[in-house]
């Protein structure tokens, strides 16, 4: 079983916080001013790493 990808690695890859990934992720990047680089930046590791969100987690 392959471990699932979680908000905390795709921070540590790109070298952001948690916070911020969780933003971006969110689609909540304006509220936070998150730049609009750093915002690619994240959904593409997010993408190329195969990010799925926790829906058991959200809840």
């Amino acid at each position: 079983m392959t471990k699932r990808v979680s908000i905390k690695d795709i921070a540590e890859k790109v070298g952001v916080s948690t916070a911020l990934v969780s933003y971006v992720l969110n689609g909540k990047e304006r509220e936070a001013r998150v730049g609009e680089e750093i915002a690619g930046k994240v959904r593409k590791v997010a993408a190329e790493m195969n990010y799925q969100p926790n829906l058991i987690a959200r809840g």
